[in-house]
């Protein structure tokens, strides 16, 4: 239940589907519900919903549906859409939402909100003023995936370092060990990228078979996460493809590098 004024609707940039818009009026009691709630009370379409009488098991609560919205998401993508009714019940409503103007600049919303404050205190005297940006109420919704985002790219960074700083280790102790080798392919007219070539053989192999085995276990794992949302996006064969891809180069760039610097 959302307790609103008929102005709830353009703030928010809701879409009316069927019937009309609320009147703000204590007298005429109305309902605005959404497709979901349509579909939860049995109506086939929409429009099948307006004019009819719905109670919510509350004292009082019967009133007419004079319109149906287009489905919104209220809260974060992890929950489906709800079924909602949104009434207009001057004593129940208990927050103001404003919209600020964006042309000139944060100075302008601090003084903005400081007008807001004095309002207020001229109202609720006795009332500790409180305020939220939308914006933050929808980041606080993904906190844990914002941080769990930080810390993995964190761990990214430092995994690929230390795996080239291995790399590179083992291409040069490789390179030292075969130094005869390599100065007498030089001497026969061996150029550099097939000297690079060759030593990139013994690696590029460990490479592919440490994707084969990453690979499942990493779609494994972003399955399972993406299944606490409702609303998610299905993983694709290309992100696997181009994640090898970038592995591939990163580490034959760290091999060929002490190659190329001979």
């Amino acid at each position: 239940m959302i307790f609103a004024t008929e102005n709830y609707v353009s703030l928010f940039g809701l879409k009316i589907v069927a019937g009309r818009n609320l009147i703000h009026s204590d007298t005429i009691k109305e309902y605005l519900i959404n497709e979901t709630c349509a579909k939860a009370l049995g109506f086939k379409k929409p429009e099948d919903a307006v004019g009819k009488f719905v109670g919510i098991g509350m004292p009082n609560s019967t009133r007419q549906i004079v319109g149906v919205v287009k489905d919104f998401n209220s809260k974060s993508l992890h929950e489906t859409v709800t079924p909602f009714f949104m009434a207009s019940v001057t004593k129940s409503e208990r927050t103001v939402s404003i919209k600020l103007s964006t042309g000139k600049g944060i100075n302008d919303f601090k003084t903005t909100i400081d007008q807001i404050n004095k309002a207020w205190k001229e109202v609720y005297p006795n009332e500790k003023f409180e305020y939220t940006f939308f914006d933050q109420t929808i980041a606080n919704f993904y906190n844990k995936e914002q941080k769990t985002s930080q810390l993995m790219n964190t761990a990214m960074l430092i995994a690929i370092f230390i795996s080239c700083m291995g790399l590179f280790g083992l291409a040069t102790f490789t390179a030292q060990q075969r130094v005869k080798e390599i100065g007498i392919r030089k001497v026969l007219g061996a150029t550099a990228v097939s000297i690079v070539s060759m030593l990139s053989k013994e690696v590029l192999g460990l490479i592919i078979i440490s994707l084969l085995v990453a690979s499942p276990i990493a779609f494994y794992l972003m399955h399972n996460w993406l299944q606490d949302f409702a609303y998610r996006i299905n993983i694709n064969l290309w992100v696997f493809l181009l994640s090898g891809l970038a592995a591939i180069v990163i580490a034959l760039l760290t091999v060929s590098f002490p190659e190329m610097h001979r």
